[in-house]
């Protein structure tokens, strides 16, 4: 489900949108762009940089809460945050080992790449694979451990 349409300049003579930006927040909660529209704001039209990787990794405390779509003409993009404790490669996950229930017993394993996050469980030694999806890309760079839990963008683009 997509919520919360917001939208940028104008073309002048065809009368198209440059940009379409979208929330995919169930319960979406608009003051919680608030710092992302400024920012997007000022680099958009007082900077001149259209783009959202410019600014986007500032943005992890939306991030975790929604993904950004944003809609151009003629492609797509998803912006989805990712955090290799919190939501490894960009799946939501569950606190509980799948295997024995138990909470907070999993510890994330990133690889060095950033295409994969292992959790085993400290208790029985459940191993589950995240996995990046085929045609996600990272936007800076990985997610790694020892970030000061700010994670890290993926997108893909259609």
């Amino acid at each position: 489900m997509v919520n919360s349409f917001i939208i940028s300049n104008v073309y002048p003579l065809r009368q198209l949108f440059s940009t379409i930006l979208c929330y995919s927040q169930a319960d979406f909660q608009p003051s919680a762009t608030h710092k992302f529209m400024m920012d997007w704001a000022l680099s958009h039209f007082v900077f001149g940089r259209p783009k959202l990787d410019g600014f986007i990794r500032e943005h992890a405390s939306l991030g975790a809460h929604t993904d950004i779509i944003e809609f151009q003409p003629g492609e797509t993009t998803i912006f989805r945050w990712s955090h290799p404790g919190a939501r490894p490669v960009g799946f939501h996950i569950s606190k509980q080992c799948p295997a024995c229930g138990r909470l907070k017993t999993r510890k994330p394993m990133p690889n060095e790449d950033g295409t994969s996050v292992i959790f085993k469980c400290r208790v029985c030694r459940n191993r589950t694979i995240y996995t990046l999806p085929d045609g996600w890309n990272w936007t800076h760079g990985p997610a790694v451990m020892g970030d000061q839990g700010q994670g890290a963008w993926m997108h893909y683009t259609e």
